[in-house]
């Protein structure tokens, strides 16, 4: 396999991956200054169907008038350098501009938004809904592809309904969980900000903090919520804010970070005494996890992220039938793309190892958790 991929998200997948020798495997829609694939891997991308292909810089044309033959598929350039492309006998379709889309309309992302910079030198594909778009954005001296999780929750197709009903039970319960004034507020996975700006203009919050792991999310956010304080934060290491906070989120984030208990450790250092912090995980066991697993066997979902064994995508379904924890089948890393082996009774045990008090429910396929911080302070360390 040679290099391994750096896991971005569920579905992304970068070009190392496949290097050395070339077996790329395509499975996607989106094609990023694709080198020369062999005839089995063109065979795939033919399969699989490619709708847009990004050449990020005027000489990385490379293979992308083979990959182009593809039905469909679409070369974008940057207009700037179009014309030199076509010098090296690039055949284009499209120019890429600040604040333009890739794809036709929206898509339902379910995952934080990812931001691919055009000045870097990785190449990916991307599978995803037919529809999917990508928001060209402009900042700190590059051009990039973000993609905007905000609109999960802003498109009013039906496919979404299951978000936007996600949305509102968040809304719901931090307003019910919290009393009193919050003088400040946290949210850990925030992204762009979206949801972190729905629950500070729900709970009326003073101050309001995003922390994520990476700064290029916070491009749009800055623009958008300009009264949200953006902060890099990575969850595996201890973080040292120096500061606590009322209340404290994490949206669906949890089951993505390499270090589950380093990660708990910082979001529990950021609650405030009589502190509340409210979180929502997926659910992945049971029959629910049962039916999300077997229904990706059957599309032939990528199991690359379960560790190497003889058979591992049946392993994996047998410790789910049988109730054992599938997080056995986590090792240590950076992080997750995607669910694979994360157990919410995980999270169920930290917390009760901690003498916290808390309550959990599982609703639809998300699992809520609520608990508050003991002490007889509340908000005494906020700065």
């Amino acid at each position: 396999m040679g290099r391994s991929m750096r896991d971005v998200v569920s579905d992304i997948l970068t070009w190392p991956w496949f290097s050395d020798p070339p077996g790329y495997n395509f499975n996607g829609r989106l094609v990023r200054d694709p080198v020369e694939p062999t005839e089995d891997d063109m065979d795939a991308l033919v399969r699989e169907g490619v709708d847009w292909i990004i050449l990020a810089n005027r000489n990385h044309s490379r293979a992308a008038n083979r990959v182009r033959a593809s039905p469909g598929a679409r070369t974008i350039i940057h207009a700037d350098d179009a014309d030199h492309a076509r010098s090296q006998q690039t055949e284009l379709d499209d120019g890429l501009e600040v604040g333009g889309t890739v794809g036709p309309v929206p898509s339902e992302w379910i995952m934080p938004q990812l931001v691919f910079d055009l000045a870097a030198d990785a190449c990916a594909c991307h599978k995803g809904p037919r529809e999917a778009a990508w928001k060209v954005q402009a900042g700190a001296g590059r051009m990039s592809l973000a993609l905007d999780h905000s609109l999960t929750y802003r498109d009013r197709r039906l496919r979404n309904l299951p978000h936007r009903l996600r949305l509102r039970a968040i809304l719901r319960l931090v307003r019910d969980s919290v009393a009193g004034p919050i003088n400040g507020y946290a949210d850990f996975g925030c992204s762009n900000g979206f949801i972190t700006h729905q629950v500070r203009t729900a709970i009326g919050a003073r101050d309001a903090w995003g922390f994520d792991h990476t700064e290029s999310h916070f491009d749009t956010g800055r623009d958008l919520y300009p009264d949200i304080r953006f902060q890099v934060i990575d969850l595996n290491r201890p973080a040292d804010l120096a500061m606590t906070f009322d209340l404290v989120t994490c949206f669906e984030t949890l089951e993505h970070v390499g270090d589950f208990e380093a990660a708990m450790g910082n979001l529990l250092a950021a609650v405030a005494d009589d502190g509340v912090m409210v979180l929502s995980v997926p659910i992945e066991i049971g029959a629910i996890g049962l039916a999300k697993f077997s229904a990706k066997l059957a599309l032939g979902y990528d199991l690359r992220e379960l560790p190497p064994r003889p058979r591992r995508g049946l392993a994996y379904l047998r410790q789910l039938i049988s109730g054992r924890r599938i997080s056995a089948f986590r090792e240590p890393r950076d992080g997750w793309g995607t669910h694979f082996g994360f157990d919410y009774r995980d999270l169920d045990d930290f917390l009760t190892s901690r003498g916290l008090a808390y309550r959990s429910w599982n609703s639809a396929t998300t699992r809520f958790f609520v608990a508050k911080a003991a002490s007889t302070q509340r908000g005494a360390d906020y700065a």
